[in-house]
């Protein structure tokens, strides 16, 4: 509503997050079909960065003329996954969940629109975070809670790690 678009301005959805609900049927397509959008959907995960890869594939999209509009949705749902007895793994992460519209700048019509002027992207592995699929892959209540089904991080590395890579991504 914000976007001042209907379902026929919106060529796909994208769904990027790094918790999604299953792995199929995609969540993107259950979401076309209930906002009645043509085209196509596709689910990400690329961890704490999937709406930047979920925009830069909009962008990559639009740019190509594959698409004149894509909505990207990130509902991230993190709590399920959280050990709440290690603070280096749950301080800093909740639920949420955000919507943009990637559109060509002439179809933009918005009040609350924004330019995107460049993209970059990088991924980095590290075990220093990790999701075992929380309680979403339980078949039984004996062990739920047990440390090897949660999320786990050594908070303090990766915050090292990332920092640094964020500060010369964002300086480039």
């Amino acid at each position: 509503q914000r976007a001042g678009k209907t379902a026929a301005d919106i060529d796909g959805v994208i769904v990027a997050c790094s918790n999604l609900q299953r792995a199929y049927p995609a969540i993107s397509i259950e979401i076309q079909e209930a906002l009645g959008v043509a085209g196509y959907g596709f689910d990400m995960n690329v961890a704490c960065s999937s709406a930047t890869f979920g925009i830069q594939a909009a962008c990559n999209s639009v740019q190509l003329g594959q698409a004149r509009a894509l909505l990207v949705i990130s509902p991230e749902i993190c709590t399920a996954h959280l050990n709440f007895r290690d603070r280096d793994s749950h301080f800093i992460f909740g639920d949420g969940a955000t919507a943009v519209v990637v559109e060509r700048a002439d179809l933009a019509t918005s009040a609350f629109q924004f330019d995107i002027v460049s993209t970059r992207l990088l991924t980095k592995f590290s075990n220093n975070i990790r999701n075992n699929f929380g309680f979403l892959n339980r078949t039984s209540d004996e062990g739920q809670n047990a440390p090897d089904k949660l999320f786990v991080q050594e908070g303090r590395k990766v915050f090292r790690e990332v920092c640094p890579m964020v500060a010369e991504l964002v300086s480039a």
